[in-house]
Formats: structure tokens, sequence, C-alpha cells
């Protein structure tokens, strides 16, 4: 593949030659007309000695002035790039004087030449993670062969196994003007990962598809990286699914997400239970259980509510855990089955008030 070189990477060239001598130099692109310069006046010249180098493939040294159309006296060296010419650099001088600067020229023009294409490689490469990445979790039709080439690209070759996706969240209430503050420790964090591709999904959060059995064993990689990001990110997983069928992994890794409003914390399709079923009750019968239940009582009540149920409805565990006299925590207790009709004491009660608990933490995503 022929290097396109682009203006800005022309004068980025002639710059970086320009640190090592005192001479004009100029970019001359293989038609023979020069795109950057030290010279202003001369972009955009035909420059003939610059021309003869790039179709010969040799320096061309140029002893007088005007001697070849728009040549001044001096030294013309063709850049091989992969075997092909990509452009020339000429050093204008007396020959004998900016021949010395020949090799470092040459060095410095091939350097920076290939430091662009791996950027064009690599940017080729994400584009291409991409669009496998969305084809996969928006059941787009992808060919398998490409799906294949691409993800072999990237280290992976069984295609057998189990992948995962997992979606990392940014917090709407953080800029994504500041995105590069985390970014780095997000993707570093995701290169742990092996057998993963990723992409950033504007504006605010990342996917992975990552091998299965990877990401259990490093599942604490993810942990430290939400415990470092709390209340800037969260982080769902689906399941384990095939690699064509990671639409429902995805799906999975959001229901994940929308049961948990704790930024700094994972949640796992596989942790969840009554959340899944009360994940797809509509809203408007959200609002109706929510209103017989739990409206009548403060967010002290309910905070009480969730360590009660969350010690297993132990009056000795959820009074040490509040630091609360066990006759303070029976009045409070007392006071919310007056208040909701439904007594936390009862199981029957406590399983009604510990819906509508869920349902809150639901409804609050």
């Amino acid at each position: 593949m022929k290097i396109d070189i682009r203006e800005q990477l022309a004068g980025q060239i002639v710059d970086a030659i320009k640190s090592i001598c005192d001479h004009d130099i100029n970019f001359i692109k293989v038609d023979g007309y020069i795109s950057a310069s030290t010279n202003p006046e001369r972009v955009g010249a035909y420059h003939e000695a610059g021309k003869n180098a790039a179709m010969t493939g040799k320096t061309v040294i140029v002893n007088n002035d005007n001697k070849l159309q728009g040549t001044r006296k001096g030294i013309n060296m063709p850049i091989i790039h992969n075997g092909e010419t990509v452009a020339v650099i000429g050093i204008t001088g007396e020959p004998k004087e900016v021949q010395k600067y020949a090799y470092l020229a040459q060095r410095i023009t091939l350097l920076l030449v290939k430091e662009h294409e791996l950027e064009l490689n690599n940017h080729d490469k994400k584009a291409q993670i991409n669009y496998v990445i969305h084809s996969l979790i928006d059941e787009d039709n992808i060919n398998i062969d490409f799906l294949k080439q691409v993800m072999r690209s990237a280290g992976i070759s069984d295609f057998e196994k189990d992948f995962t996706t997992v979606v990392i969240k940014l917090s709407s209430r953080y800029n994504p003007l500041n995105l590069s503050l985390i970014e780095t420790d997000i993707v570093e964090t995701i290169k742990q990962l092996e057998g993963s591709i990723y992409t950033f999904n504007y504006p605010n959060e990342y996917l992975i598809i990552s091998d299965s059995s990877v990401l259990d064993k490093k599942i604490f990689i993810l942990e430290n990286l939400a415990s470092r990001n709390k209340k800037i990110l969260k982080i769902g997983i689906g399941d384990g699914r095939v690699i064509t069928r990671q639409c429902e992994s995805y799906k999975l890794a959001n229901l994940a997400l929308f049961c948990n409003n704790k930024e700094g914390s994972i949640s796992r399709f596989s942790d969840l239970d009554i959340e899944i079923l009360l994940s797809r009750v509509p809203l408007e019968l959200r609002n109706t259980f929510l209103q017989k239940t739990v409206d009548n009582i403060n967010d002290e009540d309910r905070e009480i509510l969730k360590i009660y149920f969350e010690e297993d409805m132990s009056l000795k565990n959820t009074c040490d855990k509040l630091f609360m006299h066990k006759n303070t925590l029976q009045y409070k207790l007392n006071r919310i089955a007056t208040n909701t009709g439904y007594n936390p004491r009862s199981f029957k009660d406590a399983c009604v008030l510990y819906t509508a608990l869920k349902i809150l933490d639901i409804s609050k995503n």
C-alpha cells in the first residue's frame, strides 16, 4: 500500500530536518510539486530536479541555480518506503556543504513516515473492531470470515468458546470533555483482559467483548477499576454466549446496569434474581405499587428497612449495623408498619416491602 503523505506530515518532516541544518528544506511530491518548504514562496512550485529524483529513484545533485525548472543548487534525495518512492527531500545550498545532512534527512523522513503509517494502521484496526462490536451487539449481519480476520488480528483465534459483553458506563454527571482524565485507566485495565476487544461508544460508555473464562478469573481487575473511579462509572456484565450472540449478552449487561444505581460498582447479570422480573414491569404499575407501599415513609425509614433485609430480618444484627438500641429499632419498625400498612416483621408483608425497595432502586435508573 502506497502511503499518501499529506501537507501536515510534510510540514512536520521539513521542520524536523530544518532543526539539524541551517538550510532551506523542500518536501517534493512524486509529481514534482513542492508541498512544504521552509521558504513559503516555493510551496506549490514545480521542481524538475525533484521530479527526476522521484522517477529514477536516485539522488539528483544540482550545481547551479535554475539549471532545471524551479530548481536551485542543492541535493534532492528520493525517500523510498516499502520499495516505492513516496517523496523527495530537497536541501538548498552548495552540494558539498549540504550533502553531509543527506543521510540524517533521509532517516528522519523515513522514521516520521513509518510512524504515520503505524498510526494509520492502528486507526484502520480500531475502525474494524468498532464495526465488528457494533455489528455483534446490534445483531446486524456480518461476514463471518471478516469477523474472524478482525478477531485474529486482536489475538483471538478460538471462536468456539463463550464470550461476554461488558458495558462500562460513565456517570451522566461526568463531563465528556474530561474523558481523557480516566480513559488511560480504563484502556490499561481492558488490556489486562486477554482475548478481549473494545470500543468507545460516544458519549459515555465503553463496550468490551471478552473471553468469558478470562473475565471470570480477572473480574477483580474491573472491580479495582470501579473502586478507583467511584462516582464516575459503573460496570454491567452480561452472560457468556457464542461470539455471534453477543447481542443477547449486551442486553443482559444493560439490564444489570439498569438494576444498579450505584456508581463505582459492578453488577453482573448472574447476580440478579427478582430484579429480572421487576425491570419488565411497566412504569405506571411500578408507581402504583410504590404509592401503595413505601410512599408514606421517609428516606431514613427506607434505609432502616434496607439494612434490616440485608441482615435477614435479624433485630440484633440490624441494631449492630445501625448502632441502634433494640427498643429504638422496634419502635421504628412499628412506625413503618403503621405508615405503610405492612408489618416488616411478618414474612409476607416483609416480601412486599422488600419488593418495593427493589423497585425504588430500579426506578432511580
